[in-house]
């Protein structure tokens, strides 16, 4: 099964037409796509390089600003030793030139591991942290990349955690009918009167009539 996290995902409607694009396409035909915790689950071993591209390409086709994250359960340990080591070779690098040199390379290696979804972002950094070094000024250098990379493992960190800890995270949160549109909302701004959408595999939030539809529920699916 291979799991990927979809940034920016806003209503039903998107996820539901995003999952009837990707069926048809033989690869993906078995996909499932998660709105409330935004997640794309494929049930497949691996996917090549040139499947993986087809997928942004039917996902930037649905809405452009959908982002892809392929959800590894190593990546995060990965990309937390490789951050602690350029992070312990920052902090020798005041006293160590080698370790200065050391820690720079490291900080542009880093540019290009997982924990940098954003490319495009990553080339300024690079060429601003090439001309502070060779100019001499390796420190400011090596703080530059270092505050870069902070940023960029917290964002991660924080994704990981709200993707491993979904069924907690986003039980806070339930799908509103607004007018044309299914938005997700925060449960507790919902009141009498209000239109819920539950789709398959989505926890029930609230006591209510059903409108419309028929389904089977276990327990797991209620909130207590």
């Amino acid at each position: 099964m291979r799991r990927f996290l979809l940034k920016n995902l806003k209503t039903l409607q998107e996820a539901e037409q995003l999952e009837t694009a990707l069926r048809e396409n033989k690869k993906l035909e078995g996909c499932r796509v998660h709105y409330v915790s935004s997640l794309l689950e494929i049930p497949v071993e691996k996917l090549s390089r040139k499947e993986r591209k087809e997928l942004m390409y039917i996902v930037h086709k649905v809405n452009p600003e959908i982002e892809v994250e392929y959800q590894n359960q190593y990546g995060m340990l990965f990309d937390t030793c490789f951050f602690l080591l350029f992070l312990i070779c920052c902090l020798f690098s005041i006293w160590s030139h080698l370790f200065s040199i050391l820690a720079f390379f490291l900080g542009i290696i880093a540019l290009w591991i997982p924990f940098h979804k954003n490319q495009l972002q990553a080339i300024p950094v690079f060429f601003i942290s090439l001309v502070y070094f060779f100019f001499h000024k390796e420190q400011t250098s090596i703080l530059f990349l270092l505050c870069y990379h902070m940023i960029c493992y917290l964002e991660t960190l924080f994704f990981y955690f709200v993707q491993k800890h979904n069924h907690i995270s986003w039980s806070e949160f339930t799908n509103k009918k607004q007018e044309k549109y299914v938005v997700k909302v925060p449960i507790k701004e919902i009141q009498v009167d209000d239109v819920i959408y539950i789709k398959k595999n989505e926890i029930v939030p609230l006591d209510g009539i059903l409108l419309d539809g028929k389904s089977r529920l276990g327990p797991s699916f209620l909130i207590p």
